[in-house]
């Protein structure tokens, strides 16, 4: 099974299907190009796609058309653009491909997503994690027939002529790196053979046959596998108007940064909700089904959450709630981190139902509250378990001479925090 492939000038592209990025709220300079010589199409299909948000993606049919070189554009919902990373280019990635397989379509055309300056993937993660998705997504729909899938070329293009250049320039290494026999036409052309990358075959031989999966099944367990190996966070955030100001947007942007800097940084996900009311809770909760929830906010001496209301005022959930919150929607919740003052008593109610939870025993600093969040997600990052990423975030207080490093407290009654490790 042969599928060409081959890196070209945006302008130059002629395929059955384009793929067209969109972020939350956002479009971008090419979307605009696109969106006019469709008459608006895109816009239509973006506004679809924010007021239903269980949808990945749009298609949208353009027919033959002498300003749009494909036939058909794919919107991609990506999210919020702050959180975007190359794991959610990676899952988008595999999406579309599966996505142009069921429709049939022989030709697709993508552009490398998150390089620009408002993303700013690295240039060459991002080029070999779209390149990797689509090609080992093609391969494991095509593992599970006789017959042969449906895309027979793919395009990847930019607007900028040095930037196709590298990328030509990267393809051999990628197509070699995945175990893909494979035949240079030219500097930007490549033939592929689409088949399982080699093993030995003696090994092969002794091996009992396994099962055909169906293709929904393959994606179920891809999409499944993805969902194990990342670890999601969700970053609830509330500062009524009523209360003291906090630097929210400051701790989200080091917590971030951690992650991103660490040895694991493709293995977490943040998700964030800002001025949380007590109607989004659920919904969140119900909605992302994180490993770790993180809040930032305020509490009170009457240990109680300061969340907001519908006009943007205080309204404080007890302990007694959030306990009950959490043994309903626990799901596949291990961590929580209460970082507000006065939470520690929220921590132990919540703790007896989740593994580990970290709550502020009385009032703590705004700064001191970032640093002992940026060593905590540092350390999870780079693989520590959750007791010693703890006593880093507790240490980190001291380093920044701060006087809140005994505030802190961790609380795990269910199991040994030392052995706690979200990644390896």
């Amino acid at each position: 099974m042969k599928l060409r492939l081959s890196v070209s000038d945006a302008r130059k592209v002629v395929a059955d299907v384009q793929f067209v990025k969109h972020f939350d709220g956002l479009l971008g300079g090419s979307e605009r190009v696109l969106d006019g010589a469709s008459n608006g199409a895109i816009e239509k299909a973006i506004i679809f796609l924010e007021s239903s948000r269980f949808r990945n993606s749009q298609l949208i049919e353009i027919g033959n058309s002498d300003r749009i070189g494909c036939k058909n554009l794919l919107v991609l919902s990506l999210g919020d653009i702050r959180r975007f990373n190359i794991t959610a280019l990676s899952e988008a990635m595999g999406h579309a491909m599966v996505e142009s397989l069921k429709r049939g379509f022989k030709s697709i055309a993508t552009p490398v997503i998150g390089i620009s300056e408002s993303v700013g993937l690295p240039l060459p993660r991002a080029y070999t994690q779209v390149l990797e998705s689509l090609l080992l997504m093609k391969i494991l729909i095509s593992k599970d027939s006789n017959k042969s899938t449906s895309v027979e070329e793919l395009i990847i293009f930019d607007n900028d002529e040095k930037k196709v250049e590298f990328f030509a320039a990267m393809t051999d290494s990628i197509l070699t790196t995945i175990k893909l026999e494979h035949r240079k036409v030219s500097f930007f052309e490549y033939e592929i053979n689409i088949e399982t990358p080699s093993r030995n075959k003696a090994i092969e031989q002794t091996e009992k046959p396994k099962p055909k999966e169906s293709s929904a099944q393959i994606i179920e367990r891809v999409v499944d596998e993805d969902k194990v190996s990342t670890v999601k966070i969700l970053y609830l955030a509330a500062n009524p108007t009523d209360t003291k100001n906090l630097r929210l947007d400051q701790e989200i942007r080091e917590i971030d940064a951690a992650l991103n800097q660490s040895k694991y940084r493709d293995r977490f996900d943040i998700h964030s909700q800002w001025a949380l009311r007590i109607s989004d809770l659920q919904t969140q909760l119900l909605r992302h089904q994180p490993e770790i929830v993180h809040f930032s906010g305020h509490g009170s001496q009457a240990s109680e959450l300061i969340l907001e209301n519908s006009q943007g005022k205080s309204q404080s959930v007890s302990a007694s709630t959030l306990g009950q919150l959490f043994s309903l929607l626990k799901d596949r919740i291990r961590c929580v981190v209460l970082n507000a003052c006065y939470s520690e008593v929220q921590a132990k109610a919540i703790a007896q139902h989740i593994d580990c939870v970290v709550g502020m025993k009385s009032g703590i600093g705004d700064q001191a509250a970032i640093s002992f969040a940026k060593a905590f997600y540092q350390a999870l990052g780079y693989g520590r378990d959750l007791n010693k990423a703890f006593e880093l975030g507790r240490l980190q207080i001291d380093l920044d001479n701060l006087d809140y490093s005994h505030v802190p407290k961790l609380i795990a009654d269910r199991i040994d925090p030392k052995t706690f490790v979200l990644v390896k």
